[in-house]
């Protein structure tokens, strides 16, 4: 148990480590502080950082709870504030099938370093999304996550399903119909949009850890500004009954939507200053989506047969998503009220000339309304009139918006 308790699990955060303790304080053989433990995390969390950010004295009071020495967290926690999630999370985001193996090894979840990251969707090791811990297993306070794991591990909230063969041994998770409350007539489209969105993201996610893996860099390359500027653009907050939801939310709808799902909305007058940062604080399941429609507008490799796939499915599904990129980035700017676009332009602006010229491609390309209309017309009866509209407010259109806009 000594050894267990005293090392690192292979890429584990602090937070882990110090919630294992915890854990293992509950056994006879420990003498940890379990109280004094609580109160340090509390402290921590409430001032400072959890997983980063440790001193001296933070270490030399750690000390004083554990009957054991205290590797050496400085150096452990020393990471860029900008590729983490917000402390408020909790760091809720886990893979489910490192979750199961763990309770063989460690009897507990352990939480990875990779885990703590916005930019971490895909579990490099199962290739499947991260789950979030919601609903009924939400949690208040960073010592409970692990629990709420397990027990949503056994109650069987995380089942994977099998490969799909078109796109290899991707095995995205999720269980459809207890995640997206849809009837098993909507399964195909959902295993199929979820797969593709999960090939799409995974080259994002890969260059963006690449960069990370680089030793002592202290600012995002412009490659993943890029990156977490269209991220932002995608999942901007709005009003309710006032704006329509950032894109990659109504997409997200279309393929996975849920009852319970709430929007990240904030108030009008702080639309603004809140675009920065604001693909943060959001389900990994939209973050998904929305590095997806990253990869298309920056044009990665095989993303136009990809982004193709995406459009054929919504079609059947009633829904017409620009298969342009011109018209995507119109539709995803949304009403020209809300300054995303400006805000937009005056980042790309701050690009070199080739990442200038990269985002130019698709912010000055034209809408390409005609071609596109003409294929969903096989399944729906619009008028050019509805695109622009829908295009001009930033709606997704579908069988109940095109009413709406009629």
């Amino acid at each position: 148990m000594g050894c267990i308790v005293s090392e690192f699990h292979t890429d584990e955060s602090v937070s882990s480590w110090i919630c294992r303790q915890i854990f293992y304080a509950k056994t006879p053989s420990s003498q940890a502080n379990s109280v004094g433990l609580r109160h340090f995390i509390q402290s921590k969390q409430n001032y400072s950082d959890l997983d980063y950010f440790y001193s001296l004295q933070d270490i030399v009071t750690l000390q004083e709870y554990l009957p054991i020495p205290v590797p050496n967290l400085i150096s452990q926690s020393a990471a860029e504030c900008w590729w983490t999630l917000p402390t408020h999370r909790n760091r809720i985001h886990f893979c489910p099938q490192c979750a199961i193996e763990d309770l063989a090894f460690t009897r507990v979840p352990v939480w990875r370093r990779n885990w703590l990251h916005w930019w971490y969707l895909l579990c490099d090791k199962h290739y499947s999304v991260m789950r979030p811990l919601t609903g009924q297993y939400c949690v208040l306070n960073v010592v409970d996550r692990s629990i709420a794991a397990m027990k949503m591990v056994i109650d069987g909230q995380s089942k994977s399903h099998s490969d799909n063969d078109l796109f290899g041994n991707l095995v995205p998770f999720s269980n459809f119909e207890l995640l997206c409350g849809r009837g098993p007539n909507k399964y195909p489209e959902m295993q199929l949009a979820l797969t593709v969105f999960s090939k799409m993201a995974s080259p994002v996610q890969a260059e963006i850890a690449s960069y990370y893996s680089i030793p002592g860099l202290e600012t995002p390359p412009e490659r993943v500004t890029m990156i977490l500027d269209l991220l932002n653009l995608l999942l901007r907050r709005h009003v309710k009954g006032i704006d329509p939801p950032a894109y990659a939310y109504q997409l997200f709808n279309v393929f996975f939507w849920r009852p319970e799902y709430q929007y990240n909305q904030g108030s009008r007058e702080d639309v603004a200053s809140l675009i920065d940062r604001a693909c943060e604080g959001v389900d990994p399941f939209i973050r998904l989506v929305a590095m997806a429609i990253a990869s298309y507008l920056l044009d990665y490799p095989n993303s136009d047969f990809l982004w193709g796939v995406i459009a054929d499915s919504s079609a059947r599904l009633g829904a017409l998503v620009p298969d342009s990129r011109g018209w995507l980035y119109a539709v995803i700017c949304g009403p020209t009220d809300i300054p995303l676009k400006s805000w937009y332009i005056d980042r790309i602006a701050t690009y070199s000339t080739v990442g200038r010229d990269q985002c130019l491609k698709f912010t000055t390309a034209p809408c390409a309304l005609n071609e596109l209309l003409s294929e969903f017309q096989i399944y729906s009866n619009i008028s050019i009139s509805h695109v622009k509209k829908a295009c001009k407010l930033g709606v997704l259109l579908t069988r109940a918006s095109w009413c709406w806009l009629s």
